[in-house]
């Protein structure tokens, strides 16, 4: 049971990023007569390069400045993650590797 929940938790991990992925990667129609990669192409070439990654790693700050009508507020997170592909094989024990 253990193993097949870390392998759900890299899968939908997985899953999102390519999701966030394509969707900055995928753009309108060009109007600069340089032509655009359909999503179809994207999403070839990001399964390929899943294929190929053993690991993940991305790190980053969001900051969000909220303002009420008055009562103004700035928070900043800053955010760091390091996936690993299971080792499907193995044994899988959380927060071990």
């Amino acid at each position: 049971m253990i193993r097949v929940r870390h392998v759900k938790s890299f899968i939908v991990a997985a899953v999102f990023l390519l999701i966030v992925g394509c969707s900055t990667l995928a753009s309108p129609p060009s109007t600069s007569g340089v032509p655009t990669m359909p999503l179809s192409e994207i999403l070839d070439e990001v399964t390929e390069a899943y294929k190929l990654m053993e690991t993940y790693k991305s790190d980053g700050t969001i900051t969000s400045d909220i303002d009420t009508g008055g009562l103004k507020i700035s928070i900043v997170t800053s955010f760091s993650i390091l996936l690993k592909k299971p080792d499907l094989g193995q044994p899988q024990t959380p927060g071990f590797s």
